[in-house]
């Protein structure tokens, strides 16, 4: 489906009808057979009620060593980036605090003036 952009000048346009492409017949797909795994057995009960306390130690584990991927993973900045950056943030901090002191000046001296 086409769009058309229409000008108050223009005749009214009729959309072109839309081109059919013809695909290619699909060639079947073999199908693979998988031989059928035997489903997880449950550890019997006795061994489930020995293994209960440490669950909190295993997700802890389960825990850091996910974090500790995704910190390999980061792509940590250089120490001429990192400057630079620190740089602006304290230009941005100083500018800002400027403008805020006068701005508290200003009105402290307007209301010193409007209670005398």
């Amino acid at each position: 489906m086409a769009v058309h952009r229409i000008k108050a000048k223009d005749a009214p346009v009729k959309p072109k009808p839309a081109k059919v492409v013809k695909k290619p017949p699909e060639k079947p797909k073999p199908t693979k057979t998988k031989a059928k795994s035997e489903p997880a057995k449950k550890r019997p009960l006795f061994v489930r009620i020995l293994l209960a306390p440490l669950k909190p130690f295993v997700a802890l584990g389960r825990y850091f060593r996910a974090s500790w991927r995704e910190i390999r993973r980061v792509v940590w900045p250089n120490r001429k980036f990192t400057w630079k950056m620190t740089l602006a943030v304290v230009i941005f901090v100083a500018f800002f605090a400027t403008i805020i002191s006068l701005l508290d000046i200003l009105f402290g001296a307007i209301l010193n003036n409007l209670i005398k």
